[in-house]
């Protein structure tokens, strides 16, 4: 079943970044499909980002500012939206995105042609600045399997962790350089574009928040483990070029500590996860939903 006219929520989460957030909300608002509204989750940000976002913004009849006094992570800041999203808005699509992402006026009106059935998440083609496409953060078949890896990753990143500053002077043979994206993984059964995603009507059937007990990074599992609970896929399908500008507030928190702070937020995020990937739906739904 194909949905012709149906409501979209963008969610963009703000922390520290206005700048980016205002462009990424500009071309939100320069969309051809008119039946969406914005949500910015200004997500506790110690710099004047609530005061100017809402200076920018607080007159559009199309945009809803939520602030949060604390910085709740990406899972929750984005719940935060998502709940007012399905509470409020009465949307059937939720477009969740960083807010140092760029995309074309035709982007929803792409998104909202797709057939979104047995299908929970739906991915944009995402470039980088150079105009390369950008490798998904998860592309397989066997969504346990990237579990295991992911967690192989992790303790190899703390061993590699100390000699970083040397294998950045060898960038094409470093451990973990990303590979060119390879275009065959577009039909991967869970592919998921962590920047920019849509959760469709199918998502909603079953869940209405995202896992919530990881703080940042890990996310994009999380979802999928989600979909394959209940039987779900993710598609990546061909749109124009969404641009992703990359680690934008992550860059202005964490500085030079940044490799760091995120292996350190990734084997964190692990730790959470992993009871939950032993749960049963039902329980899933009890506890988190």
């Amino acid at each position: 079943m194909t949905i012709l006219t149906s409501r979209i929520a963008v969610v963009i989460l703000n922390y520290m970044n206005y700048e980016a957030t205002i462009a990424c909300v500009n071309c939100a608002l320069n969309q051809t499909y008119t039946d969406y509204e914005i949500i910015i989750v200004e997500n506790g940000s110690s710099n004047q980002s609530f005061n100017i976002l809402s200076f920018i913004f607080g007159s559009c009849p199309k945009i809803t500012i939520l602030h949060s006094k604390k910085n709740l992570g990406y899972a929750r800041g984005n719940n935060l939206g998502i709940k007012y999203a399905k509470s409020k808005l009465k949307a059937n699509y939720v477009f969740v995105c960083n807010s140092d992402i760029l995309f074309e006026n035709d982007l929803f009106e792409t998104i909202i042609k797709a057939d979104y059935t047995g299908i929970g998440v739906i991915s944009p083609m995402v470039y980088n600045l150079n105009g390369n496409n950008q490798v998904p953060i998860v592309a397989t078949d066997n969504i346990y399997l990237e579990v295991l890896l992911t967690i192989i990753k992790i303790l190899l990143y703390w061993m590699y962790l100390p000699f970083i500053n040397f294998f950045r002077q060898f960038p094409t043979n470093c451990l973990f350089q990303k590979k060119s994206f390879p275009f065959e993984w577009k039909n991967k059964k869970y592919i998921l574009q962590g920047c920019s995603y849509f959760l469709t009507p199918e998502f909603f059937r079953y869940y209405n928040q995202l896992y919530p007990k990881t703080f940042l990074y890990g996310e994009e599992i999380n979802i999928l483990i989600y979909l394959k609970k209940v039987k779900l896929i993710s598609v990546m399908i061909e749109t124009t070029p969404v641009i992703h500008k990359e680690n934008g507030s992550s860059q202005i928190v964490f500085g030079p500590q940044l490799e760091r702070k995120k292996l350190e937020l990734n084997t964190s995020s692990m730790r959470r996860s992993i009871p939950m990937y032993f749960m049963k739906y039902a329980t899933i739904k009890k506890r988190y939903h």
